[in-house]
């Protein structure tokens, strides 16, 4: 369990990451796919955080959220937690395991066995992005905007806060 948090701790990249998210899933199952290629979009359909195609060699990762996790994150480690766990889950999918539900259990389970329950990676699985602090409404409409100042669908935004006088 601690080499892999070790290595999840000091990954530099997405890459290094995946690479983990490889190495245990191969523990776990004895299967690993060395064909899969990894990209960014930051134009995903909000809140699709990655996407596996069915049948493909690609994951596609949401480059706007883990731009916002990024920002948020305390540190280095859980920045690469919410990276491990949303790769994992993709990862999963790529394996051939359909159902979200299904996935996300399996996910978690895999994370709690091989990275430890107190592991941020493992509370990421059961809170999701609430780990960080995001909820709901306010969440939903940062990422909006984010999509649509990307798409420039937007060219600026204006705040206005109204005062009783």
């Amino acid at each position: 369990m601690n080499d892999y948090n070790e290595r999840l701790k000091y990954s530099e990249d997405v890459a290094s990451v995946f690479k983990i998210v490889r190495d245990v899933v191969e523990n776990k199952f004895n299967r690993r796919r060395d064909d899969l290629v990894l990209e960014f979009d930051p134009l995903l359909p909000l809140p699709v955080k990655a996407i596996h195609k069915t049948d493909s060699n690609i994951i596609v990762l949401n480059k706007s959220i883990i731009g916002v996790v990024s920002s948020l994150a305390n540190t280095k480690l859980e920045l690469n937690s919410y990276i491990f766990w949303v790769l994992l889950h993709e990862y999963l999918h790529s394996l051939g395991i359909r159902g979200e539900s299904d996935v996300a259990s399996l996910a978690r389970d895999i994370i709690e066995e091989f990275l430890g329950v107190k592991q941020p990676a493992a509370l990421i699985a059961h809170k999701g992005l609430s780990y960080f602090g995001l909820r709901g409404r306010i969440f939903s409409a940062f990422l909006t905007i984010s999509y649509l100042l990307r798409r420039k669908q937007i060219h600026r935004i204006v705040v206005m806060i109204a005062s009783k006088g």
